[in-house]
């Protein structure tokens, strides 16, 4: 179970890679139509114009716009990434670790009544 758990969450953190280094990829091609990153801009020219920069953090994995007066908003990331992460860590530690502790019984060893 802690094998299937652990390939669950590397999956997980693959598709929220996949989607932040897009992020990257896309900001980093140049050009004039490059700043702000065209995943930072939501669609309104005022918001736009206050867009900076961007961070990358890779856990959690988000992306931030960076804005000059303001709070920062994240992007790019699905929603359910980061909780999916946590929840499947959570699940494959405790696996892993019942695991350790459950009775190990040799064939031989076993109880039959008779």
């Amino acid at each position: 179970m802690a094998l299937l758990l652990g390939a669950a969450l590397l999956g997980v953190y693959a598709w929220g890679l996949i989607n932040v280094l897009g992020v990257k990829m896309d900001s980093a091609d140049g050009g004039t139509d490059s700043t702000p990153p065209r995943p930072c801009r939501p669609g309104h020219r005022h918001e736009v114009e206050n867009v900076t920069g961007y961070s990358i953090t890779y856990l959690p994995l988000r992306v931030e716009c960076q804005r000059e007066e303001g709070p920062s908003y994240s992007i790019a990331v699905p929603e359910y990434v980061n909780p999916a992460l946590l929840g499947l860590s959570v699940l494959t530690l405790g696996s892993a670790t019942a695991s350790l502790y459950l009775p190990r019984t040799r064939p031989e060893e076993r109880y039959v009544p008779l």
